[in-house]
């Protein structure tokens, strides 16, 4: 083997900057987007309901006092 081709081997492997600073530059505006937010709030109820659907009856009772209050409106 020749010393150029040791040497590359022996290299630590570079990983490329660009996509980190891509990356980030993508995200950190998506996040502060309006509908991005509503997109993740959504998500946090639909998670939290299906997280508690153990709690079942609490979630019919509020259910039925949200549709009471709909209507009274």
């Amino acid at each position: 083997m020749k010393a150029n081709e040791k040497e590359m081997l022996n290299a630590p492997l570079v990983r490329p900057r660009y996509f980190r600073l891509s990356a980030s530059m993508v995200l950190r505006p998506l996040v502060l987007t309006p509908s991005f937010s509503m997109l993740l709030n959504t998500l946090l109820i639909l998670f939290t309901v299906v997280y508690a659907q153990t709690n079942l009856v609490s979630i019919i009772i509020y259910l039925k006092l949200l549709c009471i209050n709909c209507s009274v409106l």
